[in-house]
């Protein structure tokens, strides 16, 4: 019997067997990085929305603190990567020049900062609105672009304008009164925060103690002529030694 010569066969199915295989290949690497691809983008979004929740409470609460200190805010005036926020006596800047945010009085005093992650660029700022009324929303949007992804990265900052605090002048003059078991026995100035410090004749009758309502007293020396001692004081002050 005549052997079939079969090498044809064999070449062929080698190469539809490779070409198989190739397909393969390729179909399994462009899986692994569309699959490496979605959990970078997932990690970074993770990232950024922290870092949005972070720079949301910090500047609200640094620009609260100051509507507390210096007034409500009578303008939020914007370029493209700085606002400039006045207050009624004082002013403050949000910068985004370079890849962090700053919240600053001036380049060299920032009570705030924050880097940026490095999938963002191009990153903006501007306001709603420049001129805010009392008991008003000021709102100061952040915008950037997201260089992993075809869509742009929004931070939404808004903020109530209204004081929750008694806003406390800082040369603010107040009067300290000392009294004896009750008694007025002497009173004097000091700036606010500022300390007290007059002589007072104590009977050796009274234990010598001291409280105030608005500052911190003590007394020092010994026998009937006391030191005395307010400091911290945040107000008018009446001191009572008893």
């Amino acid at each position: 019997m005549k052997k079939l010569n079969r090498k044809g066969y064999i070449t062929v199915e080698i190469l539809l067997a490779s070409i198989i295989s190739a397909v393969i290949a390729v179909f399994l690497i462009e899986l692994t990085v569309k699959l490496v691809s979605k959990t970078d983008d997932a990690y970074v979004d993770t990232l950024l929305t922290i870092d949005k929740a972070l720079i949301i409470k910090n500047i609200k609460e640094n620009i609260e603190t100051d509507i507390n200190k210096y007034g409500v805010i009578n303008q939020i005036t914007c370029e493209t990567n700085k606002c400039t926020i006045q207050f009624k006596k004082n002013s403050k800047i949000i910068k985004t020049e370079t890849k962090d945010i700053k919240y600053c009085s001036d380049s060299n005093n920032c009570t705030y900062e924050k880097k940026l992650n490095n999938a963002l660029s191009n990153i903006k700022i501007s306001s709603k609105n420049s001129n805010i009324d009392e008991d008003e929303y000021a709102f100061i949007q952040i915008k950037a672009e997201n260089i992993f992804a075809d869509n742009n990265y929004i931070i939404n900052i808004p903020i109530l304008n209204s004081k929750t605090e008694e806003i406390v002048e800082e040369n603010t003059e107040y009067t300290v009164t000392i009294y004896l078991d009750g008694s007025e026995e002497t009173s004097g100035t000091v700036i606010s925060g500022g300390t007290y410090s007059t002589t007072v004749y104590v009977p050796s009758n009274l234990e010598g103690t001291i409280s105030c309502d608005y500052g911190e007293g003590t007394i020092s020396g010994s026998g009937t002529e006391r030191q005395i001692t307010v400091t911290n004081v945040s107000g008018n002050t009446s001191c009572n030694i008893e």
